[in-house]
């Protein structure tokens, strides 16, 4: 992993400047997992926030999913699809 603007992206295109952040489902509001009542929740929504606002003001792209979106063969092949089609826009 490399830290860009002291945030830890699950993975960096440096070359494209672009950063996918992957959201655990109970703790940022995964629409499918998520509870209402959840105090992190709240938290983790700020500091995911504050974590884009930090890279896109810097120039990056960033693209966030969520662990659910990832976690079969098929969704991690759709986010990477769509990963190298961001990355490779310009």
């Amino acid at each position: 992993q490399l830290a860009v603007e002291g945030v830890m992206p699950a993975f960096v295109w440096p070359e494209r400047k672009t950063a996918l952040i992957t959201d655990d489902c109970k703790r940022h509001r995964c629409p499918k997992h998520s509870k209402d009542g959840d105090n992190k929740q709240g938290k983790e929504a700020t500091k995911d926030d504050l974590d884009s606002q930090k890279l896109t003001t810097a120039g990056w792209r960033v693209v966030h999913t969520y662990e659910c979106e990832i976690s079969t063969p098929e969704g991690a092949l759709g986010v990477a699809k769509f990963i190298r089609s961001a990355a490779l826009r310009d």
